[in-house]
């Protein structure tokens, strides 16, 4: 009997009262009343993360609400999991993990290739606790295999020529929202989108099988330059994407525990064949999970996770949209499809969160795995524009001081910046950190003084101009503590000084106060409003 993704107890849970237990995809509605299931429970962040978009993709797939209203009801009364297998059970032909027909995520035909170890499908990094890293060759659980399998095919980083990325590139960035108490079924639910809404950003509708799940049919090879574009599948491929060809070899079981989970197991794979050239995605293909880039041609390409993980930098973007970039090169940053809808859908009275992760990915390695989360705050739609604004404001006035901490910094410290190497992206990091709070705090009360007073001018001046002293005092306490962290040799009490009152000039520069919205107070002549490095 094949093992059936759809039929079988493989995906781990954990309830709100501490039970951890496996589940078919049509019991994450089970106990929803006395202990509903909070949350996956893989022992690697990353499976988590592949189940998640597993469970989204196969609910947006086969159960996608055709109205609001609908949607509205679900997300009160979950659907049982009878009515949830009734909606899966249509597509279950297509998740056989093994057997002779076709099987989940594997090329068809594929009967001769490179032989590899099964863990080489594992997105490794040495020494970080996120991952389980092998001591010994051996082999997977079912469960963990089909996981694997579906990671990489939706992360797919570059492997050399013919071995594509995803549909996304290699190691996309996901954001997801999430309510503010954990439950499973609210987080797949609140990231599936209106039917009409989903299908309707994509220019093809074809309607087979085949063209939803590309396993079911002979490999749409990238061979020649072969491409394929949103016109040539049905948008529910974006969820189910086979850039690797690839097939597991269920001939070559053993039994023993399972190198991930560590379970016992009577059927641990332990190969795979594969050949290069599977589907080459390629043209306007937008995964309703991910944040896009649009570029001046109106091309959208897909956001990746980087180097200082997730924190209230990113908010322009990945929850509201930014259309700040230069003149010469103009590009609009947009929010996934899922965290732009979430306002007009908001579930009344629920806080909700921004859950985001990734790859950091350097061709074909991943150098770290980022994962964070942070608070979706809802306001009334009467003051959601100038909020809007308000918050961009914000961000804007945190990015230009957090470089001016950095590049004074650099000038305490060096005297000819312009011949130093590096950079200060750790005191960067420390900045964003301690003003984070005090971020999320300041966007309650912009809500609160905007619904007092929808129509004062300029706007938000109390709250603003706040949280600009905020952002001044955190940036002089970080200078202070780091200015004479520099080479012992190159220490200069007098350019530290200097420094200073330059970062407090330029923190306080018409330049700050214009992005701010607000006037700038009567004071004396201020330092420089030239930043240091780039005449020295």
């Amino acid at each position: 009997m094949s093992f059936n993704l759809i039929e079988r107890q493989w995906i781990p849970v954990r309830t709100r009262h501490g039970t951890r237990k496996t589940i078919a995809p049509r019991q994450i509605t089970e106990g929803s009343a006395d202990d509903p299931i909070v949350a996956l429970d893989a022992p690697r962040a990353d499976f988590n993360a592949a189940l998640i978009q597993f469970l989204i993709g196969l609910a947006q797939t086969c159960i996608a609400p055709e109205t609001k209203a609908q949607w509205r009801k679900w997300f009160r009364d979950p659907p049982t999991p009878e009515v949830l297998q009734s909606g899966f059970s249509d597509v279950a032909d297509a998740f056989n993990l093994d057997g002779d027909g076709p099987r989940f995520m594997q090329d068809l035909e594929l009967r001769e290739g490179d032989l590899r170890p099964l863990e080489d499908l594992l997105v490794d990094l040495t020494g970080n606790s996120h991952f389980i890293k092998p001591r010994v060759p051996a082999g997977l659980c079912l469960p963990c295999c089909a996981t694997a399998l579906f990671c990489l095919q939706t992360n797919s980083p570059e492997g050399g020529r013919g071995h594509f990325t995803s549909v996304r590139g290699g190691g996309p960035l996901t954001t997801l929202v999430k309510g503010q108490k954990d439950n499973l079924w609210h987080t797949v639910w609140l990231n599936t989108l209106i039917s009409t809404h989903f299908l309707g950003q994509f220019v093809g509708l074809k309607e087979s099988k085949p063209d939803k799940f590309p396993w079911l049919a002979p490999t749409r090879t990238g061979e020649s330059n072969k491409s394929t574009t949103p016109a040539d599948a049905h948008p529910s491929q974006i969820f189910w994407s086979m850039p690797r060809r690839i097939r597991i070899d269920f001939s070559d079981t053993e039994p023993g525990n399972c190198q991930i989970c560590r379970a016992e197991s009577d059927t641990l794979v332990q190969t795979y064949i594969t050949r290069p050239y599977g589907v080459r995605y390629e043209g306007p293909w937008v995964h309703p999970l991910s944040p896009y880039i649009y570029d001046k041609h109106g091309l959208p390409q897909p956001r990746h996770a980087r180097a200082g993980g997730l924190n209230y930098r990113q908010w322009l973007g990945l929850v509201q949209e930014d259309a700040s970039a230069g003149k010469s090169n103009p590009i609009i940053r947009k929010p996934a499809a899922v965290v732009r809808v979430y306002q007009e859908r908001r579930p009344e009275g629920q806080s909700l969160r921004l859950w985001a992760f990734g790859y950091d990915m350097d061709h074909m390695k991943a150098k770290c795995w980022y994962e964070g989360a942070m608070p979706l705050p809802g306001v009334k739609s009467e003051i959601s524009d100038k909020f809007q604004g308000s918050v961009a404001r914000m961000v804007r006035t945190a990015i230009v001081i957090g470089g001016n901490l950095g590049s004074c910094l650099k000038a305490a410290w060096f005297k000819r910046t312009k011949d130093v190497k590096g950079d200060t992206g750790f005191v960067d990091w420390e900045f964003w950190g301690r003003t984070e709070p005090g971020f999320f705090g300041a966007l309650r009360a912009l809500e609160e003084e905007l619904l007092s007073d929808p129509e004062q001018t300029p706007v938000a001046p109390v709250t603003l101009g706040d949280w600009h002293k905020r952002l001044c005092t955190e940036a002089l306490r970080l200078f202070d503590e780091y200015a004479t962290r520099g080479p012992i040799e190159d220490e200069d009490p007098k350019r530290i000084a200097v420094a200073r009152n330059k970062l407090n000039g330029y923190n306080r520069a018409q330049k700050v106060y214009d992005i701010l919205g607000l006037a700038k107070p009567e004071k004396k002549q201020q330092a420089a409003e030239t930043p240091p490095g780039k005449g020295d």
